[in-house]
């Protein structure tokens, strides 16, 4: 896939063209992501990069199907609350301000006649998680756009849910099984960041910014325990638990098999089911 994330997104449409997908009731699809550290074998964008390539095969499949749909430009500024903060090319937010961001930005597309939009997030922080999801929450109480966040039944514990949130867009957990595969068992368990699993997804949808020879030199971080607790609070004193930037195995990404394309396009049915 281009590597140009703005490519068939909003930045290169005319406001003319755009108004006319508004006057179609057009359903937004909003990459969010963030700029962080992601190892020494892949690029700070990794986030924003797999979020604006889910939104792309998301909306080949609707207009597939005939759903009127649009990408707005991703969102690539977050929130990094972890230990990844403390390394350099991460960039973060102070929660108000992206709350803020994401307030704005709803309020725009809002001003130009859409009524429907979905996040499309590729970053697990959970700061940068619970920022967005309030502002999301907000907006929705007072206004006739109504913004979604994906997320599985499975997930709203985790995620701190209760179900009960006006911005959640729930999909089957069935879906996880397009999520990929995996051979045997990974180095590292807790495979969070730049490890096995986003090195994989990364090789399948832009070979050319992942470098598998670093990859495959990382060992495994093997975080456990009150480590893992550590790595969340983010503390400077404890950025030598992940000294090259990564939380997992690099070097398992041959025994994950990523399907990327396949899962959006199943996400992308369920979520014009939940529109008709």
């Amino acid at each position: 896939m281009n590597s140009n994330i703005l490519e068939n997104t909003m930045a290169e449409m005319n406001w003319c063209d755009i108004e006319k997908l508004a006057g179609q009731n057009a359903l937004v699809l909003l990459p969010v992501g963030v700029m962080e550290e992601h190892g020494r074998h892949l690029p700070i964008g990794t986030d924003i990069y797999m979020a604006a390539a889910q939104a792309k095969f998301m909306a080949d499949e609707m207009r597939e199907q005939g759903f009127p749909c649009v990408i707005a430009p991703p969102l690539y500024w977050g929130i990094c609350s972890v230990l990844t903060r403390h390394f350099s090319g991460s960039f973060t937010l102070q929660p108000d301000t992206l709350r803020a961001v994401v307030r704005e930005t709803l309020e725009c597309l809002e001003k130009a006649g859409f009524r429907r939009v979905v996040l499309v997030n590729a970053h697990g922080d959970p700061g940068h998680r619970g920022a967005i999801t309030e502002a999301l929450q907000e907006y929705n109480d007072s206004h006739a756009l109504q913004a979604k966040w994906l997320t599985f039944r499975c997930d709203w514990e985790f995620e701190g849910f209760t179900g009960e949130e006006n911005c959640l867009l729930v999909l089957p957990e069935r879906l996880f099984e397009f999520l990929g595969g995996m051979d045997g068992q990974l180095a590292d368990n807790f495979d969070v960041h730049a490890g096995a699993y986003e090195t994989s997804a990364m090789l399948e949808v832009y070979p050319e910014l992942t470098d598998i020879v670093q990859a495959e030199r990382e060992t495994a971080t093997r975080l456990s325990g009150d480590e893992i607790g550590r790595w969340l609070g983010g503390k400077p004193e404890d950025k030598s638990l992940i000294p090259m930037g990564y939380v997992g195995s690099p070097a398992a990404y041959r025994q994950i098999h990523s399907t990327t394309e396949k899962y959006c396009r199943e996400m992308a049915g369920e979520i014009i089911k939940y529109y008709r």
